[in-house]
């Protein structure tokens, strides 16, 4: 900071280099800090989305438990909040056939969600095991490219375990 003396007067200030140096400084903090909290948004976003995946799987399985098989054999909630997903949150619709029934009144998600979720489930044949496959579809970042995952369990020793070889639930942060 430099002064100039006019008379009884001082005038104090920056000079014209301090003040870019200083905006040049804030420029380089934040083009560091903006993707890194981004990144981190995204990361949130996707672990909520896992822990609702498993949230519908347990109601799934609730009624499996209850009822003793899969009523009618199978049982489907297609994508709610509607297809095709978008970058903000949305209210899940439990009237939506599917859904009551996974989700009786009082036991629903509380609040609005990023992903648009699908639930399927089938009971036991001679050949396969009674199965729950639960499908998340959401567009984040808003590009239009769809980020999806899909974690399927199957029944096993009277519960329900993950197969991870026909799941895909991590993400690429850079790619949403």
């Amino acid at each position: 900071m430099t002064s100039t003396s006019t008379g009884r007067r001082s005038i104090r200030g920056f000079t014209l280099i301090e003040l870019m140096v200083v905006v040049a400084i804030i420029g380089i903090l934040a083009s560091i800090a903006i993707p890194v909290s981004v990144r981190a948004s995204l990361r949130a976003k996707a672990a909520e989305r896992n822990e609702l995946m498993l949230r519908v799987k347990t109601g799934v399985m609730e009624v499996y438990i209850q009822q003793g098989t899969i009523p009618g054999g199978a049982l489907v909630a297609d994508f709610q909040p509607p297809y095709p997903p978008q970058n903000r949150k949305r209210a899940i619709d439990y009237r939506a056939p599917g859904w009551r029934t996974i989700f009786p009144a009082g036991q629903e998600i509380q609040g609005n969600v990023y992903y648009s979720f699908r639930a399927r489930a089938w009971a036991a044949t001679a050949s396969a095991p009674a199965t729950i496959e639960v499908t998340a579809v959401g567009d984040l970042d808003g590009d239009g490219a769809y980020s999806t995952a899909v974690m399927v369990f199957k029944q096993v020793d009277g519960g329900f375990q993950l197969d991870d070889s026909e799941s895909a639930y991590a993400e690429d942060y850079e790619t949403f």
